[in-house]
């Protein structure tokens, strides 16, 4: 676990609020603590935190990244009107990131701190609602992805990339603050153009917007290259769902001259979960 989540859970503890769910879009297997969840997605995360405050009728912590505040703007809203003790800690790098004007009406409180004390918790626990807590000078580590290896091998296409480490000639490459609706970007591509175009992104960007693989404008055009290192997505099985979508799922350890001539050659929609990166 970064050091920094370790002292922001260190610190919620020592304020007495023991259950704590985490948003951790950087994909990493933290160790686990009792009471502390982990899941990559925001809104999943701040509704299961959401839950857990309705069920125990007590503080829940929520810990996100600041870049994905408004992405839980539904989940404050609603334990604003159910009075849900939910502290929502926003992380952010510096004072100047923290933009949070639109949030301020689904919340009964909202303090920007550098350090989370014992006092601040106490009082922040106690309020008939959620609370907001911008917490600066801490920030997710955002990973960038290479895609130099896969680049050589397909088409010459255009190309819509998510959060590549490096600047591709002619591509669109959407930064990593804007996974969520990062696919939906690419379908309204797809709907809008008579070319192909290939998209490649992370495991963790895809797992967070898979519901728009159902739609009826996108058919037989899909083409996408996902990076899986830590296999998620056949750990968390969604072969099943993408393929019920007439998408064809393809797991490769690698993605090899053979498999990029099937890709590029294909007549109907088809994603590759490349694990070797």
């Amino acid at each position: 676990m970064q050091d920094y989540l370790k002292s922001i859970i260190h610190d919620l503890r020592q304020g007495g609020i023991n259950d704590i769910v985490v948003s951790d879009m950087a994909g990493e297997h933290p160790e686990r603590e009792d009471n502390v969840v982990f899941i990559r997605d925001a809104r999943s995360t701040a509704f299961f935190a959401h839950g857990k405050a309705l069920k125990n009728n007590s503080a829940v912590a929520v810990i996100l990244d600041g870049e994905f505040l408004s992405n839980i703007l539904t989940v404050s809203t609603e334990a604003w009107f159910q009075k849900a003790n939910l502290i929502i800690v926003a992380l952010y790098s510096s004072y100047n990131e923290v933009q949070c004007e639109f949030f301020r009406r689904s919340v009964v409180e909202c303090v920007t701190v550098e350090q989370l004390s014992s006092n601040l918790l106490n009082e922040l626990k106690g309020k008939h609602g959620p609370v907001l807590c911008n917490f600066v000078e801490f920030s997710f580590k955002k990973p960038a992805y290479d895609y130099s290896s896969i680049l050589p091998l397909i088409s010459d296409n255009k190309l819509v990339l998510y959060n590549s480490s490096k600047d591709i000639a002619n591509a669109i490459d959407i930064k990593g603050k804007h996974c969520y609706g990062f696919v939906s970007k690419y379908m309204g591509m797809l709907a809008v153009s008579d070319d192909p175009i290939y998209c490649l992104c992370s495991a963790e960007c895809l797992m967070v917007d898979l519901n728009v693989f159902n739609n009826r404008y996108c058919k037989n055009r899909i083409r996408m290259i996902v990076l899986d290192a830590e296999e998620l997505l056949r750990t968390e099985q969604v072969s099943n769902w993408i393929e019920s979508n007439d998408i064809e799922f393809v797991f490769a350890d690698s993605f090899t001259e053979d498999l990029a001539k099937q890709f590029n050659t294909c007549d109907h929609s088809i994603l590759i979960s490349v694990e070797g990166h």
